[in-house]
């Protein structure tokens, strides 16, 4: 008869994992009295169904999409991410591209290739929930680097490193934006930090999962695009211009890097689908992206005007909040003293959720503070949730 499993069996690592917040969050959110803030999720009214459906046909009847791939990725898939990337300024070939299954993997693969336990990651202070995850899930220390308006505060990160730089493998950031704050890192910043990195010899990983999604002006420059770059590992994904379920999202980054990470893949899941990457290649090659790109972002834009004008409306006015040019999320600073995580189960009562700020601080601070996400509901659920989320703030703060 088998023993019955007890935590002394499960590594050390095993024990210290902890749920995302925000998959447990989700959970609580699939029931329809509930108006999400919460996750990331884009709206699926616009997921280009039709298109998807005419090239699966296609796709289908080749058998090389239904066969295991190179771990790297398939060739014409590469060449696609490749040409889109050019266009945004990065000088690369196919061969400067790795695939992964979802940006989350990418993110895993770094901290496979580079953390030992007790490695420092520097990054903004908030930043995305799940990175944090991935680099303590490797027993790394995390480091907030305070934000300004316009991005990490380049005097904090360079006093840091010279008080403690032996310890910092690499710094990690989402400069177009970002999430959680929606905040986007100035040009003159983004070269700021190129010449620190340059200076310390530290890797740069530029996650940049939202940056086709801009609603002012033009897209900001990638970090990797820019001169002398060869120490920045560069992020993307289709998940938010495409769709989630392709789970199809790219590193670009030194040879050597890549290497390793493809053989930390090899372990992992052998290869990305080749089916998902031939239906992505399909869509772009096929003239589809560009419209479907101008959609969301006009979708989207009313989206994030409804909501600031909701905000204005019905939030007290000792609550500040950020104004995105681009991306998905908004980010809300509370009096202090206020808690926002104590509030979330009177939230949810109320029938509106969003995402305690504290989870995207390394140090567990930003008790306060909440991302908003407003991709996901409708222009109607938009007014009546942040009302909600108005009167049960008003309701703490009394």
């Amino acid at each position: 008869m088998a023993l019955p499993l007890t935590p002394i069996m499960y590594s050390a690592r095993a024990q210290k994992m902890r749920a995302s917040e925000i998959r447990e969050l989700l959970k609580l959110t699939e029931s329809e009295d509930i108006i999400s803030f919460g996750g990331g999720m884009p709206d699926p009214t616009l997921f280009p169904k039709n298109e998807f459906a005419e090239i699966a046909k296609d796709v289908v009847r080749n058998e090389k999409a239904l066969q295991y791939s190179p771990t790297d990725g398939i060739k014409p898939f590469r060449e696609t991410v490749s040409r889109l990337l050019r266009k945004k300024g990065l000088r690369i070939t196919y061969e400067d591209v790795l695939i992964t299954t979802g940006s989350q993997q990418a993110l895993d693969l770094i901290s496979k290739v580079y953390l030992d336990p007790g490695d420092v990651v520097v990054s903004e202070s908030p930043t995305y929930l799940s990175a944090i995850g991935a680099f303590k899930s490797y027993e790394a220390d995390l480091i907030g680097i305070e934000m300004d308006e316009d991005g990490m505060d380049m005097d904090k990160l360079r006093n840091y490193l010279d008080e403690k730089d032996s310890r910092c493998k690499f710094i990690y950031t989402i400069p177009t934006y970002q999430n959680p704050s929606g905040i986007t890192m100035s040009y003159e910043k983004r070269k700021e930090l190129l010449e620190i990195a340059r200076e310390y010899n530290k890797p740069i990983i530029e996650d940049d999962p939202y940056g086709e999604l801009a609603y002012e002006g033009e897209m900001a420059k990638p970090i990797k695009s820019l001169p002398n770059s060869d120490l920045v590992a560069y992020l993307g994904t289709g998940s938010k211009i495409l769709a989630p379920s392709l789970r199809v999202a790219w590193i670009v980054g030194p040879d050597e890097l890549l290497k390793k990470c493809s053989m930390g893949k090899q372990s992992a899941d052998l290869c990305t689908s080749a089916l998902t990457q031939s239906l992505a290649k399909e869509f772009i090659d096929r003239g589809f992206l560009a419209p479907h790109l101008e959609k969301l972002k006009r979708v989207y834009r009313e989206k994030r005007d409804a909501i600031l004008e909701a905000m204005e409306k019905y939030f007290p006015s000792t609550v500040t909040w950020t104004h995105p040019n681009g991306g998905l999320f908004i980010w809300a600073t509370l009096p202090k003293g206020m808690n926002t995580s104590e509030m979330l189960p009177r939230a949810l009562e109320k029938g509106i959720a969003y995402v305690p700020g504290r989870a995207f601080h390394p140090d567990g601070s930003g008790e306060n503070t909440l991302r908003i996400n407003f991709s996901f509901s409708t222009l109607e659920e938009i007014d009546k949730g942040v009302k909600r989320l108005g009167e049960l703030i008003k309701e703490a703060m009394a």
